[in-house]
C-alpha cells in the first residue's frame, strides 16, 4: 500500500470492487464470498458460482450506494452510523 490511504467505512460506502478486494483472488475468502451459511438448502458452492455469490454478497451489503443511513447499520439510532459491519445481511 505505498502511499495508498486505508479507510475505514460501511460496506455499502465502499465501491463494490472495492469490497472484492478484501477478499482477494483466491484463498477462502475469494471462494466463500461470506455466503456458507447463506446458501439455501441443496445449493453448494459447486452449484453457485463464485460470480453468483459475489453478486448476492454485493446485494446483501448494498455496496456502493450510501444513499441512506438505516436503523440497522447505526445500533437503531437514527442518522448515527455504526462504527463497524458486524454481520453481512438485512437485519432480522
Amino acid at each position: 500500500m505505498s502511499g495508498e490511504t486505508l479507510r475505514i467505512v460501511p460496506a455499502n460506502d465502499a465501491a463494490c470492487d472495492d469490497l472484492q478486494v478484501v477478499f482477494g483472488e483466491r484463498g477462502t475468502g475469494s471462494v466463500c464470498q461470506c455466503q456458507r451459511y447463506k446458501l439455501e438448502p441443496g445449493e453448494s458452492f459447486r452449484s453457485v458460482p463464485r460470480e453468483e455469490r459475489m453478486f448476492r454478497l454485493w446485494d446483501q451489503t448494498d455496496c456502493g450506494n450510501p444513499r441512506l443511513q438505516s436503523h440497522h447499520r447505526s445500533g437503531g439510532v437514527p442518522g448515527r452510523r455504526a462504527g463497524g459491519v458486524v454481520r453481512l445481511g438485512a437485519a432480522r
